[in-house]
């Protein structure tokens, strides 16, 4: 039973990775603005009801997204050439949306 458990997890898991990276190589090619819900769920392979199944609305999709560890040290990598954590937050603020910028204090662009 726990083995099926198991299994259940990493498939969701799995899937929940799948919508995010999704959502990240579309706003690499567009914008958070542009980018659809039911073109991620394409992008991703799965349907439009499995995606709100993990996620509530697109601005939750985006929140996970923006907060996935590796977009994190991607951004970093990509800006930091010397800006602050308050500049490199408005540029991520700026490429995912703005109510990012409610949460600061779980941004986890620091360190």
């Amino acid at each position: 039973m726990n083995h099926v458990m198991n299994l259940r997890q990493q498939q969701a898991d799995t899937t929940r990775q799948a919508i995010i990276d999704a959502f990240l190589a579309l706003v690499h090619e567009e914008n958070a603005i542009t980018v659809s819900v039911p073109a991620v769920a394409r992008r991703a392979g799965v349907s439009v009801r499995t995606l709100y199944r993990y996620f509530a609305n697109k601005d939750e999709l985006q929140n996970a997204a923006a907060m996935a560890p590796a977009e994190r040290a991607r951004v970093r990598r990509q800006i930091d050439d010397g800006r602050s954590d308050d500049q490199i937050f408005t540029y991520f603020a700026g490429r995912y949306g703005e109510q990012v910028l409610l949460r600061p204090s779980s941004s986890g662009l620091t360190g």
